[in-house]
């Protein structure tokens, strides 16, 4: 899902992309300090529109979710479209899995999402299509804090 090349089969043509993510809470960690067990928490503005997305990382794995909702986050490159998964347990020891699309919300807001975990970014990461070199630039430009950012390093 994540793991694809992030500029895969993606054009800004006719497309104005303007991203902010702002981590807003401190870490929060579990009562046990040599485990990485935390929670983080973003205010992500996608194109004038909000979401709070909470980063959940553990022994066992991470997760991307919208905040207050059940499921997680993935992405579909191909259709350029965020999805919440939300899995529980159906009939005859199955289980049911439902996709809904999280309107306005876009892959690239997630990935930023992404880097400022990874970086243990805590200022403000902005990504834009605002002084891209031309419609066709497969990778959008990255500022952190105001200052411009090469976004391959986090990819």
């Amino acid at each position: 899902m994540l793991s694809e090349s992030p500029a895969q089969k993606f054009s800004f043509r006719g497309f104005n992309m303007e991203i902010r993510i702002k981590r807003i809470t401190a870490p929060t960690m579990n009562r046990y300090p040599d485990l990485p067990d935390g929670t983080n928490a973003y205010l992500v503005i996608d194109n004038s529109k909000e979401f709070k997305i909470t980063c959940k990382f553990h022994i066992h794995g991470n997760r991307i979710c919208l905040a207050g909702q059940e499921g997680t986050l993935h992405t579909d490159t191909d259709a350029g479209k965020v999805y919440r998964q939300v899995v529980a347990p159906g009939g005859g020891c199955g289980l049911i899995i439902t996709d809904e699309p999280v309107e306005g919300l876009s892959p690239w807001a997630l990935r930023g999402v992404i880097i400022a975990e990874r970086s243990k970014e805590t200022g403000e990461i902005r990504l834009t299509t605002e002084g891209s070199k031309s419609d066709l630039d497969e990778l959008p430009v990255m500022f952190i804090d105001g200052n411009a950012a090469t976004l391959d390093k986090y990819l």
